[in-house]
């Protein structure tokens, strides 16, 4: 009689061992799933981030292209009514004929 106890208590250890080890290895496995998530998360926000840089290199250089054009155009304003007062001055315009 004491060896069938002795027997069934082995048999419980080992299904308690068993049912511990499995547990274990699903939190584990559970783990590496969140840590692939996380991964996924965070790759998630690289590419974002790189998107919302991306647009802003894009709205500095139409910032950029819009100064320049503003400026070629001050300048042949500019220009154009310095030509057209030393055309004045001069009296060689053809406007005066």
């Amino acid at each position: 009689m004491p060896y069938v106890v002795l027997l069934l208590l082995c048999l419980l250890g080992n299904v308690i061992l068993s049912t511990w080890r499995y547990e274990q290895s699903n939190l584990s496995l559970g783990n590496s799933n969140n840590m692939k998530k996380k991964k996924k998360k965070k790759k998630k926000k690289k590419k974002k981030k790189k998107k919302e840089e991306e647009e802003e290199e894009e709205e500095e250089e139409e910032e950029e292209a819009a100064a320049a054009e503003e400026k070629r155009k001050s300048h042949f304003f500019l220009s154009s009514r310095s030509w057209a007062c030393t055309e004045a001055l001069d009296g060689s315009g053809s406007s005066q004929g």
